[in-house]
């Protein structure tokens, strides 16, 4: 913790020396990781690549990245705690492609204990959207590896329209009669004679 502390009055004592230049949080981002170690500078980089690719409506500030230090710091537990509930509660969005769902996944075990193949099977067999878990249940030959259930997830996903919709159109689809709709209301039903 003292280290911490340390590398934290290092750091504002460098943006007031020089407030000029540091009034934009990404220069003190792009500076302050040069002074971390290669496995919290990864660390933090993945975190970043988390928080843009999942929603990150608002740049990253210096501030949020000395919370994100230091709760590495001061409670492992607590950071493990929270990165297995969100690993838990992932679940395929239906926009989303399967591959970029595996990715997701793949993020979020980077802070976890070293999963199995079968494991990491399962956690991705029983998180995809419904309707690609079924079709998987219905094929004849099970996939034996990671990277083949992927592959199988990839060709289902491929082949179902009603998803290709839905992707297109990054938000949920609707079905009539074998047709895709992207909204709930017609324009024709709106319109007024």
């Amino acid at each position: 913790m003292l280290e911490f502390k340390d590398y934290k009055d290092r750091m504002l004592t460098l943006f007031t020396h020089h407030h000029q230049y540091y009034q934009k949080e990404e220069h003190k981002i792009n500076d302050a990781k040069l002074y971390l170690d290669t496995h919290v500078k990864q660390k933090w980089l993945n975190f970043v690549s988390l928080y843009e690719r999942h929603g990150g409506a608002t740049p990253l500030t210096f501030d949020d990245m000395l919370s994100h230090l230091e709760m590495q710091i001061n409670d492992p537990q607590n950071q493990h705690r929270l990165v297995s509930q969100k690993f838990q509660d992932a679940k395929q969005q239906e926009w989303q492609l399967i591959c970029d769902f595996s990715k997701y996944l793949e993020d979020w075990e980077y802070y976890l204990p070293p999963y199995s193949e079968e494991q990491r099977m399962d956690n991705l067999h029983s998180k995809v959207l419904k309707v690609l878990h079924t079709e998987l249940n219905h094929q004849n030959q099970e996939p034996q590896n990671y990277e083949e259930l992927l592959q199988t997830l990839q060709t289902l996903e491929e082949n179902m329209l009603e998803q290709q919709c839905a992707i297109h159109k990054e938000r949920p689809a609707i079905f009539i009669e074998n047709q895709c709709c992207s909204d709930k209301s017609s324009n024709h039903r709106n319109k007024r004679k």
